[in-house]
């Protein structure tokens, strides 16, 4: 329920097979990206911001430990070189009421 509060929100959608969600947001992202996208699926790592840890940061799938409630899974896309201009991309997954569900306060 503190989901709805943090995030200033009412509702939400519930992915209930998360797998097939993934499958459906890789293949939208290939239509949208250059092959030189690389998509990653992963869980966050909550982080001590006064013991981080050694070595490197994953900058893409690391938050604040204060947040480890939020159990979030993060989607991200990295090029394999530099690119400029980064513009929004929309991806169009279709349907998904057969792996997810409307909830409303």
């Amino acid at each position: 329920m503190r989901l709805f509060d943090d995030f200033d929100a009412d509702s939400c959608i519930v992915i209930t097979d998360y797998r097939e969600f993934a499958k459906r947001m890789f293949a939208a992202a290939k239509k949208g990206l250059p092959s030189w996208w690389h998509g990653i699926f992963r869980s966050v790592e909550y982080i001590d911001p006064f013991r981080p840890p050694k070595g490197d940061l994953d900058l893409f799938c690391s938050k604040d430990f204060r947040f480890c409630y939020q159990k979030e899974i993060r989607f991200a896309w990295i090029p394999d070189r530099e690119a400029k201009n980064l513009d929004h991309l929309q991806l169009e997954v279709g349907d998904i009421s057969d792996i997810a569900r409307f909830a409303k306060l």
